[in-house]
C-alpha cells in the first residue's frame, strides 16, 4: 500500500514540473496540448470588457481566460 502512494505521489511530482516546463517552454507540447488540451495564448492579449482573448499559439484556436486564469 505504501509503495502505491509514493508512486503516486512521484507521478504527481514529476507531472507538476513537467506542467511548469511546458509552460515556460512549450517542451511537452504532445502531451499537454494535443493530448490535455492546455492552451496558450499569443502574444497578442486583448480586453472586451469581461474577458480577455487571444488566440493559442500552437493551434490558432480563438481562447478566452477564466477568473482562475486558465485558458480554454
Amino acid at each position: 500500500m505504501m509503495t502505491v502512494l509514493i508512486i503516486l505521489m512521484a507521478i504527481a511530482v514529476i507531472d507538476l514540473i513537467g506542467s511548469f516546463i511546458y509552460f515556460r517552454t512549450g517542451f511537452g507540447k504532445r502531451i499537454y496540448h494535443d493530448f490535455m488540451g492546455w492552451h496558450q495564448p499569443k502574444d497578442k492579449v486583448w480586453f472586451d470588457g469581461c474577458s480577455f482573448h487571444s488566440k493559442c499559439k500552437y493551434c490558432g484556436k480563438d481562447i478566452m481566460q477564466d477568473s482562475q486564469g486558465n485558458w480554454f
